[in-house]
């Protein structure tokens, strides 16, 4: 018997809108994010965690921000990640 699993459109609307911080060596971050600016926070949150973790070791955070959806990012979306990089500190 096959079953199929239900998504509610609460649920559709997070993972098509959501974000999330991953990497290939570091993985995801484990949940979604409403907005890239969250993502972005988030992934760099890991690489500061990594780099006290780790002082002057070679250890590093490979976490960027992605679509939860796994679809690329739209032009607007990458001006927006490109203005909150440009924001940082």
């Amino acid at each position: 018997m096959t079953t199929r699993a239900t998504i509610t459109a609460s649920q559709l609307r997070t993972i098509a809108r959501g974000y999330v911080a991953e990497g290939s060596v570091r993985g995801s971050c484990g949940h979604a994010h409403r907005t890239i600016r969250g993502a972005f926070d988030c992934a760099a949150k890991d690489q500061r965690a990594v780099k006290r973790g780790n002082p002057g070791g070679g250890s590093y955070s490979d976490r960027e921000v992605a679509r939860a959806d796994g679809m690329a990012m739209s032009e607007d979306e990458i001006r927006e990640w490109q203005r909150v990089n440009d924001s940082r500190p």
